[in-house]
């Protein structure tokens, strides 16, 4: 059962911590508290389903049959999704902690790394789904 949750987790995540980005990029332009606490909000649902993800990656692939092609593609995206795990804590952590200090300049430093985790995110899911669907993983 546990091999087979990867597939059916992973989306949420990827949802929500892409939104997150985008959203925290809007507030920079219009109706930053609008945008803010919609980007925080999905920050940290995607957060709740980001260790929920790795769990059950680190699961499946104990049971995946691969080639080198996969394996080279699923070492990445392996180290890519601690990173993301470590990125999108940090920025929880850091928002939480400074959430009523955080300045202009800091809250948009804040933004462009959010934003760039969201790169992450994209380019997990673009490694996840080269494995699966060229390269026949799983």
């Amino acid at each position: 059962m546990w091999k087979t949750l990867h597939p059916a987790i992973v989306h949420f995540p990827i949802a929500f911590l892409l939104l997150a980005g985008f959203f925290a990029f809007i507030s920079l332009f219009v109706s930053r508290e609008f945008w803010k606490d919609l980007a925080i909000k999905c920050l940290v649902i995607g957060l709740i389903f980001t260790p929920f993800a790795v769990l059950t990656g680190l699961i499946a692939e104990q049971n995946l049959k691969h080639n080198e092609a996969i394996h080279a593609i699923l070492v990445k995206h392996k180290f890519n999704g601690f990173v993301i795990l470590s990125v999108f804590s940090i920025l929880t952590m850091w928002h939480w902690v400074r959430r009523n200090l955080m300045g202009n300049k800091e809250y948009i430093t804040w933004v462009i790394i959010l934003f760039l985790g969201s790169t992450l995110v994209f380019f997990q899911g673009h490694t996840g789904g080269k494995m699966v669907f060229e390269e026949g993983a799983g």
